[in-house]
């Protein structure tokens, strides 16, 4: 129960894109990390991402994480744009065997810079029978037909937002895309899709935009096709 708080809070601290360091001693997060029962791993005298130089942090935000037993390497997926430096659109991937030094990212998903791509959210990468299935969020220029539903200037605008995914034989990429269009419902804003099986049967949990709803809600789409 603790390693899951533990987890809550990070995640929702990563969620907010909030940046920080566990270097110092006296860290609440760190002193809950040694005080937790039956840790899966031990506190380091700093836990932080760095890149090739040690010490040089990674600018990431919605990361994922996916520990490969096999290599007994963690893949982490991010969108590009994390970088200041990127000159592609889509996702890329650093890889560590420890959490700590990690490679310099590879891309794994090259998106086409003439389709109105305006931004792209939270990749995660899943396996399921053999094959990998990168879920990610892409929000577009263009807007739906519809009004918004607060008349305020400072109210988002309705831009076509959904989850789409994408295939490929190894974690590393490339991934192809399944459809041009998303694989959340037509003309809702939707979000942060997900793996869930079920049965032996995959499903996809999502987010229903709050701009577009005013209350969001988190939805399931039943038997996704994953072929």
């Amino acid at each position: 129960m603790k390693r899951f708080a533990i987890t809550l809070v990070v995640i929702i601290l990563a969620s907010f894109g909030v940046s920080f360091s566990l270097k110092a001693e006296g860290s609440p997060i760190l002193k809950i990390l040694k005080q937790s029962e039956g840790a899966v791993f031990q506190p380091l005298d700093w836990i932080e991402i760095t890149g090739a130089e040690k010490g040089v942090d990674i600018r990431i935000r919605d990361p994922f994480i996916y520990a490969d037993q096999e290599s007994k390497t963690y893949f982490m997926y991010a969108q590009s744009a994390n970088r200041a430096d990127s000159d592609f659109t889509g996702v890329e991937v650093y890889s560590s065997n420890d959490l700590k030094n990690w490679t310099p990212p590879s891309p794994v998903l090259i998106l086409p810079d003439d389709v109105g791509i305006k931004s792209v959210w939270a990749p995660e990468m899943h396996p399921y029978n053999g094959k990998y299935y990168l879920f990610v969020t892409l929000t577009y220029q263009d807007t739906l037909p519809e009004n918004r539903p607060v008349e305020e200037d400072s109210w988002p605008s309705l831009n076509i937002r959904g989850t789409h995914l994408f295939h490929a034989d190894s974690p590393l990429g490339p991934f192809q895309q399944f459809k041009s269009s998303s694989h959340t419902p037509e003309g809702w804003m939707a979000l942060d899709g997900t793996l869930f099986t079920g049965e032996g049967k995959p499903y996809m949990i999502f987010c229903h935009e709050w701009v577009q709803l005013i209350d969001g809600t988190m939805d399931i789409k039943k038997e996704v096709d994953l072929r």
